[in-house]
């Protein structure tokens, strides 16, 4: 098995926005799509559902194929785990693959080293007193600003790294992990074994955790149109 100090030190992060009328018509996007995908898509009931996910999947294809040129978009075995990122089969060495989506964008990262991503879109008009109870410590709770838009800044900067820890832990530990239990201090400082990366998009939070090394992780970003 590789040592932390073997494996290698990158993540690749794609995005891609959702809704904009583009020039592929919806069955040119299907065409790109694995049969089994193109199945799932059929069967949702909610447009809402099948746009995000016929957008999560090409993203998913082409990032895909990105690195792995020999495999067409729409030849990946990919099979699909409820509540958890998908499984895919055929890699040249193994990934850990994150997918987020927060209204028009989604947000994926692909790493040989444990990693997890979120995305939020800032909605500054929501109840942040009773959704920050939720998942801050009593410490965070304490700490939260007091005016409008720094307070909104401070609960989607708290809330996405603590999804995207979540993200990134093994099964077993997620099931005896809750997002209050995580402390963003200690992971802004990589005081808990991960590290956290934030990415600057207008009108959204990425956060991005991956395990802690002791070299640097080079951060390899890519912006997909799929229209």
């Amino acid at each position: 098995m590789q040592s932390n100090t073997d494996k290698p030190r990158k993540i690749w992060f794609w995005a891609t926005k959702t809704g904009s009328s583009g020039e592929k018509s919806l069955q040119d996007k299907l065409n790109l799509l694995p049969a089994r995908q193109q199945g799932i898509y059929h069967r949702l009931n909610s447009s809402k559902r099948r746009n995000e996910y016929l957008h999560s999947r090409l993203l998913i294809c082409s990032a895909l194929s990105s690195l792995q040129p020999r495999i067409p978009d729409n030849s990946w075995r990919i099979d699909e785990q409820p509540g958890r990122a998908p499984v895919i089969h055929g890699l040249e060495f193994p990934l850990y693959l994150s997918l987020s989506h927060s209204h028009e964008l989604i947000c994926l990262t692909l790493s040989t080293l444990q990693t997890g991503v979120d995305v939020e879109l800032m909605k500054p008009d929501r109840d942040f007193t009773e959704a920050a109870k939720l998942f801050m410590t009593d410490s965070e709770l304490r700490q939260q600003p007091t005016t409008p838009k720094t307070r909104a800044q401070y609960f989607y900067r708290l809330w996405c790294a603590k999804e995207a820890q979540y993200k990134a832990l093994p099964r077993a530990e997620q099931e005896k992990t809750s997002l209050s239990k995580i402390d963003f201090e200690d992971l802004q400082a990589s005081r808990n074994g991960w590290q956290l990366l934030e990415l600057n998009e207008p009108l959204y939070q990425i956060s991005i955790v991956h395990e802690r090394l002791p070299t640097p992780v080079q951060l390899v970003s890519n912006r997909l149109n799929l229209d």
